[in-house]
């Protein structure tokens, strides 16, 4: 009897290891890609305009 016991314990302990090994067979979805909502290729002109203006005084004269 505890032959027939630890059998069937042995059988289905190896039924259910080999059942949960089928989830890596999954097959994967295709990735979707965004449409590109931007594109940078082309010309471009860019300006820059600035003011340097103050009185301070950075000099060390004083050393």
């Amino acid at each position: 009897m505890k032959a027939i016991l630890r059998g069937m314990t042995m059988v289905s302990v190896l039924a259910l290891g080999a059942a949960g090994a089928q989830a890596a067979d999954l097959v994967e979805a295709p990735v979707v890609v965004a449409p590109e909502m931007f594109n940078w290729t082309g010309f471009y002109v860019g300006v820059h305009g600035g003011l340097a203006a103050g009185k301070n005084d950075y000099s060390l004269s004083g050393f």
